[in-house]
This record gives C-alpha cells, sequence and structure tokens, in this order.
C-alpha cells in the first residue's frame, strides 16, 4: 500500500490536531520504522501512531509490543512531559513538524513521509536522527511564482510530472483530473499551450480544496485493499468499496492490520530464530555424545585387547615355569598352538621375548 499524499496529509493533520494541548508522556518503539507517542490531557488519552514512510494516524488501540531504540530513548528523556504546541504540516511538503515546549526549552520533532521516511528532534542545542543513514534534504517551503511555471513548462517533460513539480498534492488526483478533461497524462506538456497549462494548475487547486472536505474512499478487489483517496476516483469506480467520514479511521483500519501483521511475522520469525537454535544445539549434543560413544567404544576395544594380552602374557609365562628345563625349541612348538612365537629366553637377566599374531 502506498504513503499517504500531500493532500492527503494535510487532511489527516486537519483530523489529529485534537491532541494539541496535550502533554507527552511516553515513546515507544513497536518494530522497525513503528513508534507510538502517548499523550495525555486530563482524562483523555491519544496514541499517536507514526509509520515510516507512510503515514501518521490516531489510534485507540493499545499495541504493547515493544523493542528496545536509542533514538526513542532520548524522546523519552527529552521531552518526558512536553506540552505539544502544534501539529502542521511543513509547506508543500510530506513533513508533519510537531512543536513542544517544556520550561524554558523548545523543542520539534519531524516526521518524514517521503523516500525511506525519517524522524528528526531538534532541541535548542543539538540535532537528532531515527535513521542517520538517510541524506538530510530542504523541505519545500518556498511559494511557486510565475517564474517557476514557465521554467517547469519549458522542460518539456510529461504534463503529470510538470504538473506534480508545481501542485505536488498527489500523482492519483492530478491523474484523475487529466482523465476527466480527457488529457492524456503521458503526453509532452508543451502538447498542450502554456494558457491551458495554467488552467489545469487553477483547476488541481480548485479540485484539491472539494476533495479535503469530501469523504474517504478505501477500495478494493475481491477482499484485497486497492487504494484510497479523497472524493471519488475515476478508475476506481467499478471497484468496492467503503466510505469513511474520517480519513484517520481509514488509514487506522488499513494499517493497523499491517502493523498486527508485521508484529506476528517478527513473533514468528523470533520463534523460528529460537527454534533453530535450539536445534543447532541438540545436533551439537548430538555430535558430542556420538563421539563421546566412539571414544568409549575404543577405549572398550583397547582393554578387551590389553585383558586379551595380559592372558596370553600369562599363559606364556606359566608354560615356560613349567618347562623352563626344556630348550627353546621345545618351548617354542608348545606355544605355537597359542600363536605365539617365542624369540628369546634370558634366564639370567628374566626376561621373555615374544611375538604375538593378532
Amino acid at each position: 500500500m502506498r504513503a499517504v499524499s500531500n493532500l492527503e496529509l494535510k487532511r489527516l493533520i486537519d483530523e489529529i490536531s485534537v491532541v494539541n494541548g496535550s502533554y507527552l508522556s511516553k515513546a515507544f518503539a513497536i518494530a522497525n520504522d513503528i513508534i507510538k507517542l502517548r499523550f495525555r490531557s486530563g482524562q483523555l488519552r491519544y496514541n499517536l501512531m507514526i509509520y515510516l514512510p507512510y503515514a501518521v494516524f490516531l489510534t485507540d488501540a493499545d499495541i504493547r509490543e515493544y523493542t528496545s531504540n536509542g533514538f526513542v530513548n532520548i524522546i523519552r528523556d527529552k521531552l518526558d512531559n512536553a506540552y505539544l504546541e502544534s501539529i502542521s504540516q511543513v509547506g508543500d511538503d510530506r513533513v508533519i513538524e510537531l512543536s513542544f515546549v517544556k520550561g524554558d526549552n523548545r523543542y520539534k520533532i519531524y516526521i518524514e513521509l517521503f523516500g525511506k521516511g525519517n524522524i528528526i528532534l531538534k532541541t535548542d542545542d543539538a540535532v537528532y536522527r531515527y535513521k542517520d543513514n538517510v541524506k538530510e534534504v530542504q523541505y519545500k517551503t518556498e511559494k511557486i511564482e510565475e517564474s517557476k511555471i514557465l521554467e517547469v513548462y519549458n522542460k518539456d517533460d510529461s504534463i503529470i510530472r510538470s504538473l506534480m513539480e508545481i501542485r505536488s498534492i498527489g500523482s492519483i488526483y492530478i491523474e484523475d483530473l487529466l482523465l476527466r478533461e480527457r488529457i492524456n497524462p503521458k503526453e509532452k506538456v508543451k502538447s498542450i499551450s502554456i494558457d491551458l497549462f495554467k488552467k489545469l494548475i487553477d483547476d488541481i487547486d480548485k479540485d484539491a480544496e472539494s476533495r479535503l472536505k469530501d469523504k474517504a474512499y478505501l477500495y478494493s478487489i475481491d477482499g484485497n485493499d486497492k487504494d484510497f483517496s479523497l472524493g471519488l476516483i475515476e478508475k476506481y469506480k467499478s471497484y468496492s468499496y467503503q466510505l469513511f467520514d474520517s480519513l484517520n479511521s481509514l488509514i487506522e483500519l488499513l494499517y493497523l492490520e499491517k502493523i498486527y501483521s508485521l508484529i506476528e511475522s517478527i513473533k514468528t520469525s523470533s520463534i523460528n530464530e529460537k527454534a533453530e537454535s535450539y536445534i543447532k544445539s541438540i545436533e551439537k549434543q548430538r555430535s558430542y555424545l556420538e563421539a563421546l560413544n566412539k571414544e568409549i567404544d575404543d577405549y572398550r576395544r583397547a582393554g578387551a585387547i590389553i585383558m586379551n594380552r595380559m592372558y596370553m602374557l600369562n599363559q606364556v609365562i606359566d608354560i615356560v615355569k613349567r618347562n623352563e628345563r626344556e630348550e627353546l625349541s621345545k618351548l617354542k612348538e608348545l606355544l605355537k598352538d597359542y600363536n605365539i612365537e617365542l624369540i628369546n629366553i634370558n634366564k639370567k637377566d628374566k626376561y621373555i621375548e615374544i611375538d604375538i599374531d593378532d
């Protein structure tokens, strides 16, 4: 599912602004790129979910699956019980600004809902980033001048890209307006006149103002969510859809399901990792036991050989003692049945040299 557009973000901020004037009580990391900010105002409690880079929304769902995160710990340390003055959109960009005050200190949190998404905390003397490896960008805050419109037109990009550069409310809405005007969005912008180009910009502004007051649509095919919009989109007229008075309610329904699914997959992955670790440990123990059993068998065989040799030696000693007066050749004959070859008898030093045939 796509991220919210600039137009949808404007509507969302208007709906979640009820949290203005409350105090930040807690911050939680739910999973990678999912953070919950909990606010309180008297008896009221608000959970502001940040799902990078897709959306922000308020929810009553009390998700208690948390993970450790250094950036969230900084928010807790710096902004505990900080007063939220305002939530606003930064210029014409998919960036949300939360302004806090705590004592004599002022803080700002910027939530970037573009690219890979990021959250930035700015204090009076420091800047902290949720993702340090994401390149810092300049937000679009400047007003579009007439010269900019001519510059974009003269680049002769596609009509939809050119209009998006001037009015980045969301490609879904600009495409819808162009198709209703029977204009091919992919045609080069100079295929239309500069006057028509300017008129389309005015039409986009009027359409955006109208959609900001319209219902929210959630489209689906065969029970699978396809897309969402403010106001009806012509190309989705044949789809099944649900209507919502609140865009926040639509986004909450859509993304809470994804968050819960993600949490379950993390749990399953964690269980699988633990199971795999246990299996490896069991296999290691099994290999150790197999090696130990082999070693025991080797010792048993060695012990049996030693006992057998001792028996043979005792037999040799006994035969030699009983026939000590016999010649060496006679003794050799006596020991043949035992597969023992008598090499030498040293009566002086009292030792016998033999060779045992295995």
